[in-house]
């Protein structure tokens, strides 16, 4: 049985993986588009692990932000 310590040890984990992939999706997203507007960058940050996951896995077929929005 999991203690409650057990949990938040692993929710924080989970956390801190989302913020990685949020980070680096806004790091390559970055090098590839100069410029990503706000907007696009708050949704990227509110996207769950699989809307994350979809863009990452999609990367290639991303050339524009109009493009990136279709996965937000």
């Amino acid at each position: 049985m999991k203690t409650i310590a057990d949990v938040l040890k692993e929710e924080g984990r989970e956390e801190g993986r989302g913020e990685g992939m949020v980070n680096m999706l806004l790091t390559i997203l970055s090098e590839k588009f100069t410029h990503i507007p706000e907007s696009l960058q708050e949704k990227i940050k509110m996207s769950d692990e699989q809307t994350l996951q979809t863009i990452a896995v999609n990367l290639d077929d991303i050339q524009t932000a109009k493009d990136l929005n279709k996965y937000l």
